[in-house]
């Protein structure tokens, strides 16, 4: 559910919302169909199933009467589909009726993605032999709809803009397409741009009409990218009325939506076309527009008006139409589209680029990723230094990212014999208004480096250039999705307690998909400038926590730099005891009162793992000897002593055990302490009298 407007009477009524918000995830409310006829026997039947629509296999509680503990005396399994053919190289899946292929719409379209196969002998798993990465066997898609607006009231050729809702719009790799009735065809009458996967708008072409006349603009069908949806039904969005009669003095102004503009970029003049026009007009834009602060008006002509910005202003200040509300020539005042303006120009926002010194090889990095804020999803021109425009093509534009492919054969820097990198400037960029310069020398994208001898690097991942690193080459090792830096993790009850690939263990394993190497695009092969090796530093984000967090466990940090709780990488051991279940020793999670399950998160005190440094077997005695050092034969002698006095209390202890046991009597009593008739006798034996004591007394007088 989507937030599309917010209003504060306190500042006007403009929409302070700059594009729709999610407010809420509404889901399909449950339903169970009636079972009665069923007969199951108490503890002969070992499974039933239970029919219904809307449920979720990962979140979902059943309530029974009498009462049955989940996990304990049953368990949940959904059945999604049934396997209607079979052969040796194929399957035919139906979908169980209200069950769904995939449960999550806004991460879709998305992968099925086939884990593993049970052909009579147990589940054997799919994809690689050591990750639960699977095969992709289909891409599925959310059901496109439409949501009705039949009070909607658009102009024949005045209104320039049509916002259509719904679900499932697509946008980037796929493109969503719809069919109008009365017919519209796209890219002549009009043009569509999804902003997301519940908001499109349709815009009209200069020169044409929503209908030859009046009434219900319908959808009649859709098609997101995996062809016409079967079941959608047409749907009214909007009422078509007649445009406005003209002035009686002729005065008029003609819709120019076409005409693009930056923001503030004065490449282009704003162009206002029509008839009639006096040389002193009065402008009204929407938003407002001051004469001679925002623009100034540099030509008039009967036909034409010409305006230009002034100096550090805007057109808007944010993206979108700009309307001419009303206009009025002496007498003659005329309000455009009764009040809700006419489209005159079409603002784009100003194109920003983000600089990056991202590494890129000269032709095994095949893709590279541009990213900056105001890109047209209708196309996006770059003009690259040294990169010619014949050596890339644009494979995908988003408002915040373009990903530039690198043609075969091409390179992104002609380096030449030199090893040095060189950077890659974008100079100029175009959205749609002209090219916009960039300032100083532009702003660097990449740094190019030659090619690693060898071949090092390459693209033979299967599941290369997926945008994901692969291989476990990646120098960041950060948390996206179940890659770090790619290694990936799976668990024993991933396959319903089968164990996955015979470990008892594993749920902390982590390990690459692919060689490393064979993702190259993906993970930016190894850095030409990190150092060979490392053998012993606390580098490592995760140092010093009590586990080894290196390559030689988790891969959570480059080999070595966690030396600490691993050892140096040549010659140490390590604890595999792992302290913390949050993968991060954040203080949000210290907490004393924290118990969970009986599980111990104790752990505002670090634990520290004892490492002993395995010797070099090639280390002779005498060497070890002499290394020990004065400090080392104080703590060999600290040891004797602890341990000399050790054996002589156990010594002590077992000669009073044994006197004890046979009853004999020691050489000494252990008195009680004395009463007070004793302590009486022994003060007369010392010659002190018996006296009461009484309370100090003082006098005082005057």
């Amino acid at each position: 559910m989507y937030l599309t407007s917010f209003v504060n009477d306190m500042k006007g009524p403009q929409n302070l919302l700059e594009e729709p918000v999610a407010v809420a995830n509404v889901i399909n409310t449950p339903t169970v169909m009636h079972g009665g006829d069923k007969v199951i026997y108490m503890t002969g039947t070992t499974r039933f199933n239970i029919n219904g629509t809307a449920f979720r296999a990962k979140a979902m509680a059943l309530t029974f009467e009498p009462p049955l503990v989940k996990d304990v005396d049953y368990i949940l399994q959904g059945i999604n589909y049934t396997i209607t053919s079979a052969s040796k190289s194929q399957l035919s899946l139906a979908l169980t009726p209200g069950s769904k292929w995939r449960l999550n719409p806004a991460n879709l379209p998305g992968n099925l993605v086939l884990m593993a196969v049970n052909a009579g002998a147990g589940l054997v798993p799919v994809g690689p032999t050591e990750m639960k990465k699977g095969r992709v066997v289909a891409t599925v898609f959310e059901n496109p709809s439409i949501a009705p607006n039949p009070n909607k009231v658009v102009y024949q050729t005045h209104t320039h803009e049509l916002w259509i809702t719904g679900t499932g719009f697509t946008r980037g790799a796929y493109s969503t397409r719809v069919d109008f009735d009365p017919p519209l065809l796209f890219g002549v009458d009009y043009v569509m741009m999804v902003f997301n996967r519940t908001h499109a708008l349709v815009s009209l072409m200069d020169g044409r009409k929503w209908a030859p006349g009046t009434g219900i603009l319908r959808v009649i069908g859709i098609d997101t990218g995996a062809g016409a949806y079967k079941d959608f039904k047409p749907v009214a969005v909007a009422h078509v009325a007649v445009d406005a009669d003209d002035h009686p003095s002729g005065l008029t102004v003609t819709r120019t939506a076409s005409q693009i503009l930056y923001q503030t970029a004065a490449i282009r003049k704003l162009l206002i076309q029509g008839s009639n026009f006096c040389a002193s007009p009065e402008l009204t834009f929407q938003p407002p527009l001051a004469l001679n602060s925002d623009y100034k008006i540099t030509r008039a002509q009967a036909g034409q008006l010409t305006l230009s910005l002034q100096k550090h202003k805007k057109w808007r200040y944010e993206a979108g139409p700009l309307y001419l509300t009303a206009l009025k020539c002496g007498s003659d005042a005329i309000e455009l589209a009764y009040g809700q303006g006419i489209v005159v120009a079409t603002v784009l926002a100003d194109p920003t680029i983000e600089m990056s010194e991202r590494k890129i090889y000269a032709t095994h990095t095949k893709r590279l990723i541009v990213q900056g804020s105001g890109f047209s999803l209708d196309g996006t021109e770059l003009t690259l230094r040294p990169t010619s425009r014949a050596s890339y093509e644009v494979e995908s534009v988003e408002m915040a990212e373009m990903v530039l492919l690198l043609k075969d054969g091409k390179s992104w820097a002609p380096l030449g014999e030199s090893s040095s990198p060189v950077s890659v400037y974008v100079t100029k960029v175009d959205t749609g208004a002209g090219e916009v310069v960039m300032e100083d020398d532009g702003a660097v994208i990449a740094r190019v480096y030659p090619d690693p001898s060898g071949a090092v690097c390459d693209d033979s991942c299967e599941w290369a250039l997926d945008g994901v690193c692969d291989d476990g080459s990646s120098q960041g090792r950060t948390w996206f999705d179940d890659d770090y830096g790619g290694f990936y993790a799976y668990d024993d009850d991933y396959y319903g307690g089968y164990g996955y690939y015979y470990y008892d263990d594993d749920d902390d394993f982590l390990a690459p998909v692919c060689e490393a190497g064979t993702d190259c695009t993906d993970c930016g092969g190894l850095d030409p400038e990190a150092p060979s090796g490392v053998d012993c530093s606390n580098a490592c984000q995760w140092a010093n926590d009590g586990y080894c967090d290196d390559t030689r466990t988790s891969g959570l940090c480059d080999l070595g730099t966690d030396c600490h709780d691993c050892g140096p990488a040549s010659e140490g051991n390590f604890t595999t005891w792992d302290d913390d279940g949050w993968w991060d020793d954040d203080e949000n999670y210290w907490d004393d009162d924290y118990d969970f399950e009986n599980y111990d998160a104790l752990d505002d005190e670090p634990h520290v793992a004892f490492i002993k440094s395995t010797p070099n077997p090639k280390t002779k005695k005498s060497d070890m000897q002499e290394s020990k050092g004065v400090g080392g034969i104080f703590m060999m002698l600290l040891e004797g002593v602890v341990v000399g006095i050790g054996c002589v209390m156990c010594a002590v202890g077992s000669w009073f055990a044994h006197k004890f046991y046979k009853g004999d009597k020691l050489p000494f009593e252990l008195l009680a302490p004395p009463s007070a008739e004793d302590e009486l006798e022994m003060a007369k034996s010392a010659g002190r009298a018996a006296v009461p004591i009484t309370p100090d007394v003082a006098y005082t007088g005057k």
